[in-house]
């Protein structure tokens, strides 16, 4: 079975310090109405060329928390993904999940991120668990317990699986030029990939991403 995190992180307790204390600033949206991004943690947020077994193993991806702000201020809605097959292999608790969630949660509010509707994760990356990537039982139980809605919006990775994930339930697929963004370059020149190639968008991070949404 499969365990998720869930971090919604309204009212952020780790907002900037610059801030008082419970105050938004000016410009930070009450609504966020525009489609919903979700994005793939390791990779594409978070530094994966080793494993994440603790919160000094967090270390965010050039211009991610930019983009992320960006996203945000703009109201879009955010939603952030990861197979965590180590549980599973048992060389990592959940416990020890949450805690390099919640350190990235302290970023996300230094960086300005008052916000994102939440965190899912997989216990394993098997084909058979309908909540690990690709599958998207993680996306339809988002859904469900955010209230987001992913047709019509974005799903960001590195990896081939996000990109079909996010196929498959009809929102655009973007890839960044981070993580393993080589490996699924050459997936996505095969034939088999040659539809979801079409689909794709290629930024070279987060922020630029970000800066050409409307």
């Amino acid at each position: 079975m499969s365990r998720f995190s869930v971090e919604t992180s309204l009212n952020n307790p780790a907002a900037p310090s610059q801030q008082q204390p419970g105050v938004m600033p000016a410009n930070w949206p009450t609504v966020f109405n525009k489609e919903t991004i979700g994005i793939e943690r390791n990779g594409i947020i978070v530094n994966h060329d080793r494993p994440i077994l603790s919160a000094a193993d967090i270390q965010p991806v050039p211009w991610a928390l930019e983009g992320i702000r960006e996203m945000r201020l703009k109201g879009y809605r955010v939603v952030i993904f990861f197979n965590e097959p180590l549980i599973s292999e048992g060389k990592i608790t959940p416990e020890q999940v949450d805690t390099t969630n919640n350190r990235l949660m302290e970023m996300f509010g230094q960086a300005g991120i008052l916000s994102i509707d939440g965190i899912l994760y997989s216990t394993t990356s098997m084909k058979q668990d309908i909540y690990s990537l690709p599958n998207t039982g993680m996306l339809k139980k988002a859904e469900t317990d955010f209230r987001v809605r992913f047709k019509g919006g974005y799903f960001v990775g590195d990896k081939i699986h996000d990109l079909k994930a996010g196929d498959s339930v009809h929102a655009t697929p973007v890839l960044i030029r981070s993580g393993q963004f080589g490996d699924t370059v050459e997936k996505l020149d095969t034939f088999a990939n040659r539809e979801l190639k079409a689909k794709t968008k290629v930024f070279n991070n987060l922020l630029e991403f970000a800066t050409q949404l409307p």
